[in-house]
């Protein structure tokens, strides 16, 4: 249960005034930076044996109380030039392919792939993720170029609807609450807080990278921050997560 001061006065939990506790955590949405610097020419015609590219990427661990539900990574690249080439491209994240992907043959323009996981089911991790990314061309072409390949990995998701959440805070009692949203990748990002066990149930929410989801006081059982967005190819992730109980 859920319920904003002022709302009125109802069945479920009831205020309960203690000592202070604040609980702070800053996934932000870790990002390699722009991995190629100036130009490189593709010629290879099968996947390399060692990566075009390697990155490592580390993501905080919540403290005690806050549990994260979903991580989010996000991959893009820019074909510059391309002579007559079939564009292949995997990722593999601490050792396991999680992106293989191809463009057709002179395709020219940015390329962007997005995974989402929860943590301890697939190749995404809190903790250090070695990300290697491997570009290469089908035979028969002559090559390709690439001025711009990037990653980034927070805690969110690359759903277009509101589909789980992906932090659970366990607080009870009174909390003041704020949370940012960001996105990687376009489209219109949305953050939403609802109760731990009705991610459906929203009762408030926020769009727009860089704004801040604000509940100055509440009466909770525990809370879900749920990320989502209109684009296919982005992910929509939290920056710092603040919260004060006095439960």
């Amino acid at each position: 249960m859920l319920r904003l001061v002022g709302e009125g006065a109802g069945a479920g939990v009831q205020p309960s005034l203690g000592q202070p506790r604040a609980l702070l955590y800053d996934p932000a949405t870790v990002s390699s930076g722009d991995l190629e610097t100036g130009n490189k020419t593709i010629s290879v015609t099968s996947k390399p044996s060692t990566p075009t590219y390697s990155v490592s990427l580390n993501l905080p661990s919540p403290p005690e109380g806050i549990e994260v539900l979903r991580l989010a990574f996000y991959f893009r690249f820019n074909v510059a030039s391309n002579s007559s080439s079939t564009v292949r491209y995997a990722v593999h994240i601490n050792g396991t392919q999680v992106i293989n992907g191809s463009r057709p043959t002179s395709f020219t323009g940015e390329v962007k792939e997005t995974l989402a996981q929860s943590p301890g089911t697939g190749a995404i991790t809190l903790g250090t993720n070695q990300v290697e990314i491997y570009l290469w061309m089908e035979p028969g072409g002559y090559y390709w170029v690439t001025d711009t390949v990037e990653c980034a990995l927070g805690v969110g998701s690359n759903s277009t609807t509101i589909s789980g959440g992906v932090l659970r805070i366990y607080a009870r009692g009174w909390i003041s609450l704020g949370a940012t949203l960001l996105n990687w990748g376009g489209g219109t990002p949305y953050l939403s807080l609802a109760p731990c066990d009705n991610y459906a149930a929203v009762l408030t929410k926020v769009t727009g990278s860089g704004t801040l989801l604000s509940v100055p006081a509440a009466v909770v059982d525990g809370v879900l921050l749920s990320c989502w967005g209109t684009s296919t190819t982005a992910i929509n992730t939290l920056g710092q997560v603040t919260v004060v109980s006095l439960g």
